[in-house]
C-alpha cells in the first residue's frame, strides 16, 4: 500500500515492484531518461526508466497517481525524434507523427507497436527550450486492475515561441478485467508559436475479453485520451493523436454488432486498433457525443442505422487542436479510388461542434468514400473538414498531378496555381474525384514550407443533403519565408432527392507567402435527383454525358459555394486560378398534371 501523500520513485529498466495486492493512493513515479544517442552497436534506442508493475490484483485510488510525465526521452532523442536542432525544430511522434515548425521543420515519425508500447515517447528537436516527452508505465496483472485515479505518461509543453514538444509516452496496461472511473492519458506536449508539438503517445489495455464481458459493468468509466494540440494553426505538418489499442468491442459496445453509444470523452483523440476487428466494424447504430475516435488506414466502418454527432451544450470547448466530437478516417494507398469506407444505412447527422475527417494517405490517389442510405444532415458549427487532407510537398514536386514545378509556383487542380512554372488543372469539373496538389518544393530546413494540397469529401446519399454547416477541403497556406500554396481539394456530393441548406462548400486555394504563389482553387460538384446506383455507375465508368449544369439551384439559395484563390502579392508572377463549382442533375423533360 502507498499511502495518499507518499512517492515512490523508481530507478532502472528491471526493477519491478511486485506484489500479490498492489493499493496505490499516493504517486509513483520514475526516473528521466537521459540517454541521448542510440546504443553504439545495436543502433537502437535504449531506454534507462520505467515504472513496472507485477502482481495479482492493481488498485489505483482517486488519489492515486502513476505518474510518468515528462520523463521519456529528451529533446533530440529517441526513435521519434525530430532530427531538426534548432530554435522552432518539428515535435517528437511515437503513436502518431509529431507536428513541423518554424520553415517546415521535420516532425517526428511514429515507430513503435500499438499492442505493445514498451518504449517511452521521444523529443522534439533539441533547443533549450524544448521539452521532453512522456515515459513508460507497464503493468501486468493476473487479476483485477482498478483505477480510479491518474495513470499518465504525457509530453511537456515547449517554453516560449522556439521551444518543440515530445510525444506522449508508452502505456501497456495487462489484467483480467478493468474497472473504475480514472484517467489512462498519453498526451502529447503543446509547443507555442512557431515550433512543432508532440504526436500522441500508445496505450495498450489488455484484458481478458469473456472475463470483462462477464462482469455487471463490463464498460467502466474509465477514459483514454491520446491528444495531439497544435500550437499554431499555420504549421505545414499538424501532429496527430496517438493510438489505443483493445484487445476486442467489449469496451465500446455490448456485443460488436450491437448499438455504440461514445460519449464523456471516454476516448479522447485516440485512434483505435481493434485485435478483433483489424480492418472493419459493424455497429447496429453509432453515436458519437464529447469523443474523438479514429481508426487505422484502409478501415471500413459500416454503420447499421443512424450515425449521430453531437458536441455537448454547456461543455468548455477544447484547447485549439481539438474538437467536441468527431469522427477520422484515413485512406491507405491502393490503385483503386477508395481506401477506406464509411457506410451509413439510415441518417447521418453531424451536430453543432462535431466533424468528420476523411484523410487521404498525402502521397495516392485513394480517398475515403462515404454513403448513406437516407439523408445526411450537417447542423450550423459542424461539418466535415478535409482541409491540408490532399497530396503533401515532395522533393522534384513528383507529388501530386498539379505540383508547382519550382519552389516560387503554387499547386494546381481545378484551376492553375499561381507563379511561373505551374502545372495544368486535372480532373473533371462534373465528377471531381482527386485530392489537390502542393506548392513547388521549397526547403526551409529539412523540410518544406509549401502548402499542402485540399484533401477529398466524397458523400453519395440515397435521400436528401441538408448542409447548414461547413464541408471544406482547402489547401494549405505557404508557411514563413516565401512558401507557395497548396491547391484546393474535391467535394463530391451526389443526392437522390434534394439538396438544400445554408451552409458553405468552399474548396480554396492556399495563400502564398512573402512573394510567392497562391495554389488554384480546387473543385466543387453536387448532383442531386440521380439514384444512388446511377451515381455508383457513372463514377466507376467515369461518366458525365447528359448532366445539366446550373450555378445556383433555390434549395441552397442562401449558402455558398466558393473555389476563391487566396490572395498573394506575387510581382513579376502570374496569380492563380479560380477552380470549378457547379450543380448537377439529369436533363430530363418535366410532366406537370393538372
Amino acid at each position: 500500500t502507498l499511502a495518499k501523500g507518499a512517492t515512490l520513485s523508481v530507478e532502472g529498466w528491471e526493477s519491478a515492484l511486485k506484489s500479490d495486492e498492489i493499493i496505490v493512493a499516493g504517486t509513483i513515479t520514475h526516473a528521466a531518461q537521459t540517454v541521448t544517442e542510440p546504443d553504439s552497436e545495436t543502433g537502437e534506442w535504449i531506454p534507462q526508466h520505467r515504472i513496472w508493475l507485477q502482481g495479482s490484483n492493481l488498485t489505483v485510488t482517486a488519489t492515486g497517481v502513476l505518474n510518468a510525465d515528462y520523463v521519456g526521452y529528451l529533446p533530440g532523442a529517441g526513435p521519434g525524434r525530430s532530427i531538426d536542432d534548432v530554435q522552432g525544430g518539428g515535435g517528437g511522434g511515437y503513436g502518431g507523427h509529431g507536428g513541423s515548425g518554424y520553415g517546415g521543420t521535420l516532425p517526428g515519425p511514429v515507430y513503435g507497436n500499438a499492442a505493445d508500447p514498451w518504449q517511452p515517447g521521444s523529443g522534439g528537436g533539441a533547443y533549450s527550450a524544448s521539452r521532453p516527452a512522456g515515459g513508460a508505465i507497464r503493468v501486468e496483472m493476473d487479476g483485477a486492475l482498478l483505477i480510479d485515479g491518474v495513470v499518465s505518461a504525457c509530453g511537456q509543453n515547449g517554453l516560449n515561441l522556439r521551444g518543440t514538444s515530445g510525444s506522449g509516452g508508452g502505456i501497456l496496461l495487462q489484467c483480467r478485467t478493468l474497472q473504475g472511473a480514472g484517467t489512462v492519458r498519453a498526451d502529447g506536449g503543446v509547443a507555442h508559436g512557431y515550433s512543432g508539438s508532440g504526436g500522441g503517445g500508445r496505450i495498450a489495455m489488455h484484458y481478458n475479453p469473456a472475463a470483462q464481458a462477464a462482469l455487471p459493468v463490463s464498460r467502466p468509466e474509465v477514459r483514454f485520451s491520446a491528444v495531439a494540440r497544435y500550437g499554431s494553426a499555420e504549421m505545414p505538418v499538424w501532429p496527430e493523436m496517438g493510438t489505443l489499442y483493445l484487445p476486442d468491442m467489449t469496451l465500446l459496445a455490448s456485443a460488436p454488432e450491437a448499438d455504440v453509444v461514445l460519449a464523456n470523452q471516454r476516448f479522447w483523440h485516440v485512434r483505435l486498433i481493434v485485435g478483433s476487428h483489424p480492418s472493419s466494424w459493424h455497429p447496429a447504430s453509432l453515436t458519437i457525443t464529447n469523443c474523438v475516435v479514429g481508426f487505422v488506414e484502409g478501415f471500413e466502418l459500416h454503420v447499421g442505422g443512424d450515425l449521430r454527432m453531437q458536441g455537448v451544450k454547456g461543455v468548455p470547448k477544447p484547447l485549439a487542436g481539438t474538437q467536441q466530437a468527431g469522427l477520422r478516417l484515413y485512406a491507405a494507398a491502393a490503385e483503386d479510388l477508395y481506401g477506406a469506407r464509411l457506410t451509413v444505412a439510415r441518417d447521418c447527422i453531424i451536430g453543432s461542434d462535431a466533424w468528420l475527417y476523411p484523410h487521404t494517405s498525402g502521397t495516392n490517389a485513394a480517398i475515403v468514400g462515404v454513403e448513406v442510405g437516407r439523408d445526411l444532415i450537417v447542423a450550423a458549427e459542424g461539418g466535415i473538414d478535409a482541409d491540408r487532407a490532399g497530396y503533401m510537398p515532395q522533393v522534384g514536386n513528383l507529388n501530386g498531378p498539379g505540383a508547382g514545378l519550382n519552389n516560387e509556383s503554387g499547386g494546381s487542380y481545378g484551376g492553375h496555381g499561381g507563379g511561373g512554372s505551374y502545372r495544368p488543372p486535372y480532373g473533371l469539373a462534373a465528377l471531381p474525384l482527386e485530392p489537390g496538389s502542393p506548392g513547388g518544393w521549397r526547403v526551409g530546413a529539412s523540410y518544406t514550407m509549401s502548402g499542402s494540397g485540399g484533401g477529398v469529401i466524397h458523400v453519395l446519399v440515397g435521400g436528401n443533403i441538408i448542409v447548414d454547416g461547413l464541408l471544406s477541403a482547402n489547401g494549405t497556406t505557404g508557411f514563413s519565408y516565401r512558401g507557395p500554396g497548396g491547391s484546393g481539394g474535391s467535394i463530391f456530393l451526389a443526392a437522390a432527392r434534394r439538396f438544400s441548406g445554408s451552409g458553405t462548400l468552399q474548396a480554396n486555394g492556399g495563400a502564398g507567402n512573402l512573394n510567392r504563389a497562391p495554389g488554384g482553387g480546387g473543385r466543387i460538384a453536387v448532383w442531386h435527383h440521380l439514384p444512388i446506383n446511377t451515381v455508383r455507375q457513372r463514377i466507376a465508368t467515369r461518366d458525365v454525358r447528359s448532366l445539366r449544369s446550373q450555378e445556383t439551384i433555390p434549395d441552397f439559395s442562401s449558402g455558398t459555394l466558393t473555389v476563391d484563390v487566396s490572395p498573394s502579392i506575387i510581382d513579376g508572377f502570374s496569380q492563380a486560378d479560380l477552380g470549378t463549382k457547379a450543380f448537377y442533375s439529369r436533363n430530363y423533360t418535366l410532366l406537370l398534371i393538372r
